[in-house]
């Protein structure tokens, strides 16, 4: 296929029927065959933005992050964390306030360090 051929090559394929394709599977000849493009030179920029206007910008989309309470919250669904708690819950139970205060605030420290932790690996 040479550059001159670009542009009598028609572009027919939907959205959906380009979804179908397992690309990672094709060749590239079949892949440039297949989009009606050429290896080296590419789309035309009248048929890029024709395809522009027909299929949308080609942009990935973002996930929508959780919301920061969300995250907070679900620091405290971990195994050792439900140890902790209960231990603090019996200490209290035993009116060893020192000792509950102590647990609580490890737990409590945990939760925030693990939350940190999160919001650094999600903004990176």
């Amino acid at each position: 296929m040479t550059a001159n051929t670009i542009a009598t090559n028609t572009f027919s394929e939907t959205t959906k029927d380009l979804l179908n394709y397992e690309w990672h599977t094709l060749g590239e000849q079949k892949v440039v065959q297949t989009l009606a493009s050429h290896p080296e030179a590419g789309l035309t920029h009248k048929e890029a933005t024709k395809r522009h206007q027909q299929m949308g910008a080609n942009q990935l989309t973002g996930k929508s992050g959780k919301s920061p309470w969300l995250r907070f919250l679900e620091q405290f669904n971990q195994p050792l964390l439900y140890i902790l708690l209960t231990a603090g819950l019996v200490t209290l139970l035993l009116r060893d306030w020192i000792d509950a205060g102590v647990i609580f605030g490890v737990t409590l420290i945990n939760v925030i360090i693990g939350y940190i932790q999160e919001s650094k690996a999600e903004g990176a």
